[in-house]
């Protein structure tokens, strides 16, 4: 049987959104590991930073575990990159998957190991009722049987061609590590954005953030994926579609949305790294 390891690596885990996930995987035919970190509370965290990644850590070297699933995010996996151990994980590559609050851990692992990140849903999704289409696409990435992108149909808001691996996440968390060691690089890259319950003019700073630290310079496409509970449009005069043109004007990459990946709505997992082709 497939066994997938749950890790908290920002907030604890609530137990009855443990067992709902837990039955409707089994369901599936996946066997789950539990660390006992994910039940620790320092706070709202799930232990200490160290322990988080002292967990991360052995779901990575534990040989009964095929793929290593997220348990929620929230705040707090960023706090955890400066102690991660990434030749321990070179040589144990498995899949990681989460998304939210998990960008900075996704993308950190993915800049500095071969090992598989999976930008998809997580265990509190699960119990809070996954839709049919992301849970079939998280089964196939857990058993090791998806294709990097799955099936999806974009729309372009600014046309032209791109080719390059596709990286990205929150965007407040992307914004959150710009200055930081740990900024995402994009040079020659597919970016995709996403976020939830933000004030449009919190969306423009952010946006204005990452294009200040030059994230936006030299990308090959830009990808909106789900934005979710954005407030105050009207009141700003903006809404994000025009939030994102506006601060590309003075670039020339394709800009495209509809892609089912982020909050509240279809999340499809997707390989971080993986090749993204466009053509308009």
């Amino acid at each position: 049987m497939i066994t997938v390891g749950i890790l908290s690596p920002a907030r604890w885990l609530d137990p009855g959104a443990l067992r709902a996930a837990c039955g409707a995987l089994e369901s599936a035919g996946i066997d789950t590991a539990i660390p006992d970190q994910n039940f620790l509370r320092e706070g709202q965290f799930a232990g200490n930073d160290e322990k988080r990644a002292e967990a991360l850590h052995s779901l990575y070297e534990d040989e009964r575990v095929d793929a290593i699933l997220c348990a929620r995010g929230g705040f707090g996996s960023t706090r955890i990159l400066e102690y991660i151990n990434f030749d321990l994980i070179s040589a144990n590559p498995k899949p990681l998957i989460g998304y939210s609050d998990i960008t900075g851990l996704l993308s950190t692992i993915e800049s500095n190991t071969k090992s598989p990140v999976w930008h998809g849903p997580m265990l509190t999704d699960i119990a809070q009722g996954l839709d049919k289409r992301s849970f079939e696409r998280l089964l196939e990435v857990i058993r090791g049987d998806a294709g990097a992108l799955p099936d999806i149909e974009l729309t372009s808001l600014r046309e032209g061609n791109g080719e390059g691996p596709l990286v990205g996440g929150n965007l407040s968390v992307l914004a959150s590590l710009c200055g930081t060691q740990f900024q995402l690089k994009t040079t020659k890259k597919i970016l995709f954005i996403e976020d939830v319950d933000e004030p449009a003019y919190v969306i423009d700073r952010l946006v204005l953030q990452i294009k200040q630290a030059g994230m936006l310079d030299r990308l090959e496409g830009l990808i909106l994926g789900n934005f979710f509970d954005i407030s105050d449009t009207g009141e700003f005069g903006s809404g994000v579609e025009e939030i994102v043109l506006d601060h590309c004007s003075d670039t020339g990459f394709p800009i495209l949305t509809g892609i089912p990946l982020g909050h509240n709505g279809p999340n499809l997992a997707v390989r971080l790294g993986a090749s993204f082709g466009y053509a308009a």
